[in-house]
């Protein structure tokens, strides 16, 4: 999977990787047509923002599955600020729908 492919799968446009990572939009759009390669900071950077690994973002060979969509880092980040009883009504709210649908 290109970075492209993971920044689109994670919902967000090349406008905020590019505030993210601090350079132009026009640079990140290079980083994704393979015209510019991004510094090892900026590898660091994206590595953790996507929670892939850079060998994943280097050789194009990141798992589909692997990378999160926005809505689902907003879960994770919304459970971890959670207190615990939020957390566990949370889960069991999510797994009791998941039986509905079945």
């Amino acid at each position: 999977m290109s970075l492209r492919q993971i920044r689109e799968k994670s919902g967000y446009r090349q406008l905020d990787l590019a505030e993210y990572l601090g350079v132009t939009q026009v640079t990140y759009h290079r980083y994704e047509s393979g015209e510019r390669e991004p510094s090892i900071e900026q590898l660091k950077k994206l590595s953790a923002f996507f929670s892939v690994s850079i060998d994943s973002i280097l050789d194009n060979c990141a798992e589909e599955k692997d990378v999160l969509s926005q809505y689902e880092r907003q879960l994770i980040e919304a459970a971890r600020n959670a207190d615990k009883r939020a957390r566990t009504d949370a889960l069991m709210l999510l797994k009791a729908n998941d039986r509905s649908s079945i």
